[in-house]
């Protein structure tokens, strides 16, 4: 299970380290840095006038009472700032957190992930980053409940991990919802479910993951080679019951029963797959069907076709 769950590699991969450096790279750009009071970034305030050092620490004061006054995102771009100054690891981690309890997802992310791979200065605890990944997945960002499952699968904790992957394809991660149809697809955590499975991919496949739409044009393709070689069983006894001398009654019967199945099967695998019409539907139709061919032509004075 710890394998197939877990995506850590390939193309699609994404890990806490990736986010938080991503994360620290574009924190300046987001439009909510000042909270309307701050309009500066990093960057100008070392460019404007002579670019001295004077202007970067007006601007770290600037946010700094920014944050005291309770704007999450200065309190973010401090704590950015002091992550790269030796020494000050402790206090940035203490402004992620601040800035999370505020309502910033962006830095529950952030501080969840420097527990959890323990960065500089900051001591590995992966119960501190769980609890503060889930604040951040309470916040509706997909991104942290995504995290927050990987931390709890790395601990163990999979159907927790289970309800949190479910969080996050729910905030439309597509990745997640792929991992919560293979949870899905039957093991010791989680009860198979196919029709989940499909609806699981096909969300995944719709959000524009690759993975996602392979997986679901090979359960596709199951299912056609099925229909294939039940149609084909069909004929098979219909060609041995005309070879065979059987009454005209009994062939006309078979030959109706086979139109009637092929024509709702096709019906049905196409709601199957597409509406999610379950698929005891789709073989009680096909059955009730078969049992009125049954009926009608036993009871017909025809003996021929």
């Amino acid at each position: 299970m710890a394998n197939r769950i877990c995506v850590c590699g390939g193309e699609n991969s994404i890990t806490v380290k990736t986010i938080v450096a991503i994360a620290v790279v574009m924190l300046f750009s987001i439009n909510a840095i000042a909270g309307g009071e701050a309009g500066r970034t990093p960057e100008t305030a070392e460019e404007d006038s002579s670019g001295s050092l004077s202007s970067l620490l007006a601007f770290v004061k600037e946010h700094e009472e920014s944050c005291a006054r309770g704007i999450a995102a200065s309190c973010m771009a401090v704590a950015v700032y002091l992550e790269k100054k030796p020494g000050e690891e402790g206090r940035a981690q203490g402004l992620y957190e601040k800035s999370c309890e505020m309502g910033e997802p962006t830095a529950c992310v952030i501080a969840g992930g420097r527990y959890e791979i323990g960065a500089v200065g900051i001591e590995k605890d992966a119960k501190r980053a769980i609890a503060i990944l889930k604040r951040g997945c309470s916040y509706g960002w997909a991104d942290a409940c995504s995290f927050a499952a990987q931390a709890l699968h790395d601990e163990g904790k999979e159907k927790e991990a289970y309800g949190y992957y479910q969080k996050a394809c729910e905030n439309r991660e597509a990745q997640a919802c792929y991992i919560v149809a293979l949870y899905n697809s039957g093991d010791e955590i989680i009860e198979r479910d196919s029709k989940e499975y499909i609806r699981m991919m096909k969300m995944s496949c719709d959000m524009g993951y690759k993975d996602g739409c392979d997986a679901l044009r090979k359960t596709h393709l199951k299912f056609l080679v099925l229909h294939l070689l039940i149609s084909i069983g069909l004929v098979i006894i219909a060609i041995v019951a005309t070879r065979t001398g059987r009454a005209y009654r009994f062939r006309k019967m078979v030959l109706m029963a086979i139109g009637g199945y092929v024509a709702i099967s096709a019906v049905g695998l196409y709601l199957y797959f597409y509406h999610e019409i379950p698929i005891g539907v789709i073989v009680a139709a096909a059955s009730a069907y078969g049992l009125i061919v049954v009926f009608v032509i036993w009871n017909t004075r025809s003996s021929r076709l």
